[in-house]
């Protein structure tokens, strides 16, 4: 559950990333200034011209990447050159830290992305451990009343889980499905509800609809 796009730990992955970025540019030598300067910028064209290629030219995502991702991805491109820069002529220590500087950086680089994109809310979510368990479905009377009155212990929120739908007829091996049940499904005599499909597209897993969509409040907001 520990949040990625908001709170703590973006915030300290990114103070880390600049005060390592610091200390890799800070050097009493002006020609290391200049060494350092020339790594950066070469990194930040790099990066630059891959995140237009794959987001305007070969259209990679179906979708045109936003100006915040591409300067995340330029900024990291550039902050790896700087650390590979930085194994040639300097000290051990340095060294060390640059080794380290380059998961950093690419760390602080996706996270950054991360929260433009809004793709996976908590660390669980990145490692597809999306706490979605198998829905368990309420007692179900056979009955749908003709007029159906909101009884007064409906509950607030629905509920979610997963399910497995059998593909019975194509036999195409499909991944567990995510379902949405209104608060009104939660009580007994239940009305009969209409059935909304959605797919998350690819790449993608059902659960984004749940996670980065935030479908369950949405829907708990509009029933």
């Amino acid at each position: 559950q520990l949040q990625l796009l908001e709170g703590p730990v973006p915030v300290a992955i990114y103070l880390l990333g600049a005060a390592v970025r610091l200390a890799l540019v800070f050097t009493r030598s002006p020609r290391r200034w200049v060494t350092n300067g020339i790594w950066a910028l070469s990194g930040a064209v790099v990066g630059w011209v891959i995140a237009w290629l794959v987001s305007v030219v070969w259209d990679s995502f179906d979708v045109v990447l936003s100006m915040p991702t591409r300067l995340w991805f330029t900024a990291s491109i550039a902050a790896v050159a700087l650390a590979v820069g930085n194994f040639r002529g300097r000290g051990i220590g340095t060294k060390v830290l640059a080794a380290l500087a380059i998961p950093l950086f690419l760390l602080a680089g996706g996270i950054g992305i991360n929260v433009d994109i809004g793709e996976f809310p908590a660390l669980g979510d990145s490692f597809g451990s999306t706490g979605i368990h198998p829905l368990a479905f309420p007692a179900l009377s056979g009955q749908v009343p003709a007029e159906w009155v909101q009884p007064a212990n409906m509950p607030a929120h629905g509920r979610v889980g997963s399910v497995v739908i059998p593909a019975t007829v194509s036999h195409f091996a499909t991944r567990k499905a995510i379902v949405y049940l209104p608060p009104a499904a939660l009580v007994a005599n239940a009305p009969a509800l209409p059935v909304l499909e959605m797919l998350s597209g690819q790449p993608g897993q059902p659960s984004d609809l749940i996670t980065a969509g935030q479908l369950p409040e949405i829907f708990d907001s509009y029933a």
